[in-house]
């Protein structure tokens, strides 16, 4: 069985469906396609149409995967999407509303209607797929992990009402065992501090590489005056915590202005860059104790935005809760995007096993030495290029 996952909105790549559409509004298009429970290409649309964290329809991308994998569109059993149909026309149905001069279209519409447009391909309804967004991402997450028996956990900015899931995962399935509603996504809370130290959405991974030479002490009572840790693993934001921009106020209560873009960075900011970090760490630390002491499970699988902090997932695994922690590469919408296969291969029966995800090269190859000569002149005027015998040697 073949089935493509997409994810990513339904613009094309000059313009918006709808005028003024946020820039995360389906954030890292991708395309994937899954032959019996195995990922044969992924590709991601920001690598072919060089907009970062790209929200515009996978158009290049499905093509790229349908080139890795040498397979036409006609032998693709299903498509499947990365969020529910009717959160998505409800989404689109709040801009239409805002935008009246915009048609009235919906997702499904939109979906066949780009396929047909530019793959010749008219995709029959009963071959288009939905999945509830954490389900996607938790299907990516452990069905790649290898592991039996695990401890899923998704957190990120929000799915449709959470943002942030915890599941058992055992003998393929999953059991949800609680979530968090979108007002304690730590996702939202930490790309609030990132717009605070002059980034912008995407640049989370800055932040998080400008804590290391901060202090968390500085500012502990300022952060955790943000936050609860409360019993069962929950925990709650303080009023005007969540949201973006609202982190503000407690950060000019206290003096401490937002860092402009292009600004010097200063001591002050990479203390905030601490404690924001210290803050998630401590809060995502409090929900995996309590889950991992209560089910005994010593294998995590953790998916979602949040998963790609690399320091906090250093600071789990120094924590002794696990023997085992998988995280998955894409961990980002991208991986929920191939989730939505995994999710459409099941609703058409498929009982695949998926192997352990040993490696990520899946996309477009350089090419041959001449294509890489080729395309290398053409930058002769702004790069040097050098071809060391040894290339360890020259490094």
């Amino acid at each position: 069985m073949l089935v493509l996952g997409l994810n990513g909105n339904f613009s094309a790549g000059n313009t918006d469906l709808v005028d003024g559409m946020l820039e995360f509004f389906c954030h890292d298009s991708s395309a994937s396609l899954v032959r019996d429970g195995v990922l044969i290409a992924a590709v991601e649309e920001e690598r072919l149409n060089r907009i970062k964290k790209t929200t515009k329809f996978p158009v290049n991308a499905i093509r790229a995967c349908l080139e890795r994998a040498n397979v036409r569109v006609d032998e693709i059993d299903a498509v499947g999407y990365y969020f529910p149909e009717d959160h998505m026309d409800m989404v689109l149905n709040q801009l239409y509303t805002e935008h009246r001069e915009t048609p009235t279209r919906y997702t499904r519409e939109l979906i066949k209607d780009w396929l047909s447009r530019e793959l010749d391909w008219d995709l029959p309804d009963d071959k288009l797929f939905y999945s509830p967004h954490h389900t996607a991402h938790a299907l990516s997450t452990y069905r790649h992990s290898g592991m039996t028996e695990a401890l899923v956990v998704i957190m990120d900015g929000m799915g449709e009402e959470s943002s942030g899931t915890v599941y058992r995962a055992e003998d393929g399935d999953l059991h949800t065992l609680t979530s968090y509603p979108i007002p304690k996504s730590l996702g939202s809370l930490y790309l609030d501090a990132t717009r605070q130290l002059g980034y912008k959405f995407g640049d989370e991974y800055k932040v998080m590489g400008l804590a290391p030479y901060g202090d968390p002490g500085t500012y502990r009572e300022i952060f955790e005056s943000l936050y609860t840790l409360k019993d069962k693993g929950d925990y709650e934001l303080a009023p005007g915590a969540f949201g973006l921009n609202n982190l503000g106020p407690a950060l000019f209560g206290n003096g401490l202005l937002p860092r402009r873009k292009g600004e010097t960075f200063t001591q002050q900011h990479m203390d905030i860059a601490a404690g924001i970090q210290e803050a998630v760490e401590t809060i995502v630390l409090h929900v995996l104790t309590y889950w991992a002491e209560l089910t005994g499970l010593r294998k995590l699988a953790f998916g979602g935005g949040v998963a790609h902090n690399s320091s906090l997932n250093g600071v789990i695994l120094r924590s002794g809760l696990f023997d085992e922690v998988f995280i998955h590469p894409a961990s980002h919408d991208s991986g929920a995007g191939e989730g939505s296969a995994l999710a459409a291969q099941e609703r058409l029966g498929a009982t695949h096993t998926t192997p352990r995800l040993r490696a990520a090269d899946l996309g477009p190859e350089l090419g041959t030495p001449q294509h890489i000569e080729s395309t290398l002149h053409a930058w002769s005027s702004w790069v040097d290029v050098e071809e060391p015998d040894d290339i360890v040697e020259r490094a």
